[in-house]
């Protein structure tokens, strides 16, 4: 298995459900944390090559396509290569930013922005922004998104974002807030904090993935969040994999979200 990281919640979660469905299935896992370093994912994938290994389940933010071997069975989560024609196992992004704005206007947002902070890799986690535009049109909403691919200073970006939002009275043009990920949101939640504004009667937050606050998927979230079925993605790619005799059609499994109140939405109130 191929892994951007272990020390993400979602990356760690990923890798303990795929270990767990290969061992029912008498199989066993081989991890690679890439850690940055994609000549680590290139050794892995030539062992894939010289047959010591029967496939790879792959999470990474690598430029690894063009080192794919020819006919290896393998799935990825998320990522799409745009010169390899590989099976893909997601979330349905789309359906869940739809469904974030959609909570955010029945709980009373008026002017719900949207964060993003992303890799330069294409993924299926890009149609979260879609989701957004779509459901501001479809509201009459005008989008406001601060959207950066790279970077490495979000909460200096994120400060000024809000200074860019703020009324000469003080008060925001902002009422609510989509954020790509549940650590985006809880880094914008304290900003918002740290500058007197109340977390959610005064903003409303959102955020992705379903992050737990104690690593157990039923613990208390970080912040309301539209939550990635974990368990169910990685089962799908478990599954997926250990059933490829040849190769098959590139095909996309998109597996739905739900939504969970995580204490800054007004639903907790």
């Amino acid at each position: 298995m191929l892994l951007a990281t272990a020390c993400a919640w979602l990356s760690s979660f990923f890798a303990y459900y795929i270990e767990s469905s290969l061992y029912k299935r008498g199989l066993r896992l081989l991890l690679c944390c890439a850690n940055g370093i994609p000549e680590k994912e290139i050794d892995y994938l030539n062992m894939a090559a010289n047959n010591k290994v029967d496939g790879v389940i792959a999470l990474t933010y690598s430029d690894i396509g063009p080192y794919i071997p020819q006919r290896l069975p393998i799935v990825v989560f998320d990522r799409y290569f745009e010169n390899s024609a590989i099976p893909r196992v997601a979330s349905d992004n789309f359906s869940g930013a739809c469904l974030a704005i959609e909570k955010l206007l029945e709980l009373g947002c008026r002017h719900p922005v949207y964060i993003r902070f992303h890799s330069i890799f294409p993924g299926e986690s890009d149609k979260r922004k879609e989701g957004y535009l779509h459901a501001c049109e479809k509201h009459h909403i005008k989008p406001d998104y601060l959207d950066h691919v790279g970077c490495d200073n979000e909460p200096a970006l994120l400060k000024e974002f809000l200074d860019l939002h703020r009324n000469p009275d003080g008060t925001l043009t902002f009422d609510g807030v989509f954020a790509h990920t549940d650590y985006h949101g809880y880094m914008f939640k304290k900003i918002l904090q740290e500058e007197g504004y109340r977390v959610p009667d005064d903003v409303q937050i959102i955020g992705f993935d379903g992050i737990t606050k104690f690593g157990n998927e039923g613990d208390e979230l970080f912040v309301s969040s539209i939550c990635q079925p974990v368990k169910h993605i990685a089962e799908k790619c478990v599954e997926i994999l250990t059933s490829q005799t040849d190769l098959i059609a590139p095909s996309v499994t998109l597996l739905p979200v739900d939504y969970r109140c995580g204490g800054t939405t007004k639903d907790a109130v």
